[in-house]
């Protein structure tokens, strides 16, 4: 088991960068790393989950999650309202560029909708526990 909880209170956002420390020592890449390494990861969300991709420690290759140590489920849990922003957003858009009154047209919702998932920012609190593991591999 490899242990980590985040460095600092960080608000995150779609691709942005959440710094952690491991909190016990950990075999990674059959390299011994000691407790408070540095590691960083990558931000991505699901509904209600911010979720943690790690490439690399310390320049060496790496393929790791991160999981909620709460729950044991990928990413941390958070709740978001995603669908309320999105609806508010369609309507604020809506009125603003559609010629026929009440019939959105699939450009402004898609517009809406790729603007809303890349303006979700998170803030993650400091020691938030969290377990790494190995990212199962996909093969088609």
């Amino acid at each position: 088991m490899i242990y980590a909880a985040v460095n600092g209170d960080q608000i995150v956002e779609t691709f942005s960068r959440l710094e952690m420390r491991l909190t016990k020592p950990a075999f990674i890449n059959n390299e011994l790393l000691p407790k408070n390494t540095y590691l960083y990861g990558f931000v991505s969300f699901k509904p209600n989950r911010t979720l943690i991709h790690i490439t690399n420690i310390n320049h060496k290759p790496a393929s790791l999650i991160a999981d909620d140590l709460q729950d044991g489920n990928e990413g941390i849990y958070v709740v978001n309202n995603f669908q309320s922003e999105a609806s508010k957003a369609v309507v604020d858009d809506a009125i603003d560029e559609i010629n026929i009154p009440s019939v959105p047209s699939i450009g402004v919702l898609k517009k809406v909708f790729q603007r809303s998932n890349k303006n979700v920012k998170v803030t993650i609190t400091n020691n938030y526990q969290l377990l790494l593991k190995a990212k199962a591999s996909t093969t088609n």
